[in-house]
């Protein structure tokens, strides 16, 4: 399944705050969803958009001091905690065996994914927003679940999170789960990567279930914003200056999620994450139209150039493994377009035919 060169297409809501000091969102407690929100739960979106972006930053440092604004990891559908998981928030949902779960980006939460539904039917009166999840449900029947995490912890750490909620999803669901499929746009990706090579090394009832997996413009080998942040603060922390000093010591404490984005393996297990059993599919973007232009080949989609969202360095251990890979690139899509673009939820559509 692997493509020698690279494909290309041319082509106010309320929200929930975590209120409690428990360690995660689990799949049981007190509050069901129902279809509204729990009264203790309602805070604007851009509120909740901010308090990802603060965990993101610290959040690490905030779950060490057990911080009440501390995020909590778990299953949430447009801001609420699923604590139980046969609730059927998508009309018609509960019944099908097949899955599809989402995880964001750095300083994000489940409510990245969704977008204006006129956005890809400008024809269409509906207001209600709409998401890569819902729009693969009508067309193909995957039930989709969004996956939250503390961007602020490691990447291996919230794999091993994601890993085990996985688990206990597919332990309490009514239906008999035959098929999971992933996604995981940026850090997602590499969280997701790092569940699966968690799950390699234990005993797992999901890893077999697991499909096909989708990478959108994940930095395998590295997000070059953080290795410039890396370099510059070594530089800086050698300077015999109080403001260079002082400017190293509050790069420093940024959290050890977006530390980990620097490197690209960040699990104790490498090279596990390639599961030969799934279809692997890496989707990158480019800020120009042109994908040989200087923007898209220095740039790539601002944040993750396509050397690192495609991992050719790894293709001899896909050949030798036998491992199902494919690569697509969208030029002109860039980084955050890559989550509600028409283009990559038709390719996603199409490979799940």
């Amino acid at each position: 399944m692997k493509e020698n060169a690279l494909n290309i297409e041319h082509n106010t809501i309320s929200d929930t705050a975590q209120c409690t000091r428990s360690d995660d969102a689990g799949l049981e407690g007190t509050h069901e969803y129902t279809g509204k929100k729990p009264e203790l739960y309602l805070i604007p979106k851009l509120a909740s958009m901010a308090h990802a972006a603060l965990n993101g930053a610290v959040g690490d440092t905030m779950q060490d001091r057990e911080h009440v604004l501390t995020a909590k990891s778990g299953f949430y559908f447009r801001g609420n905690p699923i604590n139980n998981v046969n609730v059927e928030y998508i009309p018609g949902s509960a019944s099908s065996r097949k899955l599809i779960i989402f995880l964001h980006g750095v300083c994000c939460n489940e409510r990245i994914w969704e977008f204006s539904s006129q956005s890809i039917r400008p024809e269409s009166a509906d207001t209600e927003p709409t998401d890569y999840g819902i729009e693969i449900y009508d067309s193909l029947g995957y039930r989709p679940f969004y996956f939250r995490y503390n961007s602020g912890l490691s990447i291996a750490e919230n794999g091993e999170k994601f890993a085990e909620h996985l688990d206990s999803l597919v332990d309490e669901l009514a239906v008999d789960v035959e098929e999971i499929v992933m996604v995981g746009y940026s850090m997602g990706g590499l969280v997701m990567k790092s569940a699966l090579a968690w799950a390699s090394k234990h005993d797992t009832r999901f890893l077999p279930l697991i499909k096909k997996v989708f990478y959108l413009g994940s930095p395998h080998y590295g997000a070059p914003l953080e290795k410039a942040a890396k370099i510059a603060n070594a530089v800086l922390e050698r300077l015999p200056f109080l403001v260079t000093q002082l400017v190293s010591q509050i790069m420093a404490f940024r959290s050890q999620g977006i530390k980990d984005l620097g490197f690209g393996d960040v699990t104790p297990y490498i090279g596990d994450y390639w599961a030969e059993h799934v279809e692997h599919h890496f989707v990158g973007g480019t800020l120009h139209s042109n994908e040989s232009h200087p923007l898209s080949l220095f740039l790539g989609d601002l944040l993750v150039r396509p050397l690192s969202a495609f991992p050719v360095k790894d293709e001899g251990h896909f050949m030798e493994r036998g491992i199902n890979y494919r690569y697509r690139l969208f030029p002109g899509v860039n980084h955050v377009q890559l989550q509600r673009n028409l283009g990559v939820l038709r390719y996603m559509e199409q490979n799940l035919q």
